[in-house]
Order: C-alpha cells, then sequence, then structure tokens
C-alpha cells in the first residue's frame, strides 16, 4: 500500500503543470523587449530614409526645373565661374526651408571645351540635411547641352 501512495505522490507532481517557471517569464519578456526594439529601430531608419527620398526627390524636381528655365531663355550666356544663385520655391510650398533647410540653387553655364557653338549647362540644387543631430551637405544636379547664340 505505501507503494500506491508514493507513486500516487509522484504522478500527481509529474502530472501536467499549469501556468509558467519565473525563468520561463523572464526569457519571454525579454525575448519580447528584444523584438519591440528591433522594431522600433527598423521603423525610425525607415521614416529617416523616406524623408531622405523625399528631399532628394524635391531636390532633383528644383534642378530640372532650373535647367528648363535655362533652357528656355534665349539670351543664354555663360556665367562666372561660381555660377549664378537662383532664388527658386519648391513646388506647393511657401517655404523651401520646410522641406529642404539650407537650399541653394546655382547655375553654371560654360562654353564646351573645345567646340564655340555648344554651351554646357549645369544647374545645382544643395541643401543641408541635419537629421539624428548630425548636420550633412547634399546636393543634386542635372546637366544639358544647348547651342550657343550666334
Amino acid at each position: 500500500m505505501p507503494n500506491r501512495r508514493i507513486k500516487a505522490l509522484i504522478r500527481h507532481a509529474a502530472g501536467p503543470c499549469r501556468g509558467f517557471t519565473l525563468l520561463e517569464m523572464g526569457i519571454a519578456l525579454g525575448v519580447l523587449l528584444t523584438a519591440l526594439i528591433a522594431a522600433s529601430v527598423l521603423i525610425h531608419a525607415a521614416g529617416r530614409h523616406q524623408r531622405l527620398v523625399w528631399q532628394d526627390a524635391i531636390a532633383a524636381e528644383l534642378a530640372t526645373s532650373t535647367l528648363e528655365k535655362a533652357l528656355a531663355d534665349p539670351d543664354l550666356q555663360p556665367t562666372p565661374v561660381a555660377g549664378k544663385a537662383i532664388t527658386i520655391q519648391p513646388p506647393g510650398r511657401a517655404n523651401s526651408s520646410e522641406v529642404l533647410p539650407g537650399v541653394r540653387a546655382v547655375l553654371h553655364v560654360t562654353a564646351l571645351a573645345g567646340r564655340t557653338d555648344l554651351l554646357h549647362i549645369r544647374a545645382v540644387v544643395s541643401w543641408t540635411c541635419a537629421d539624428s543631430g548630425e548636420s550633412t551637405d547634399r546636393s543634386v544636379e542635372r546637366i544639358s547641352l544647348r547651342r550657343a547664340k550666334p
């Protein structure tokens, strides 16, 4: 009979347990915390990348617009070496510093080397990208050729 009691106690102790141990809960919370931190970092990086792509697209549009205006000018003349500063607002915005902080548009028009009948036109849009505490200068340029005025 005592043998039956011992077997019953062992069966009861080794039976299906309910709930989790503290160690299992600690491991699960650690994994969950790591996943949340990784998701937060990925979301922040995706937002930063989206902002940079948006800035590049707007700057490319500004450079293209500046170049098209220069190509449409019938009296286009070569500019000084430093270029000619252009004031232009991004499309749909009243203040360019909202999207592109410190935006500068410069038009460079030079005679093509060895060809007096062609003008080399280069529109450069540059801005300061201040993200995550560090400041970097970025730029976009568009280039075209056009016949010089005879």
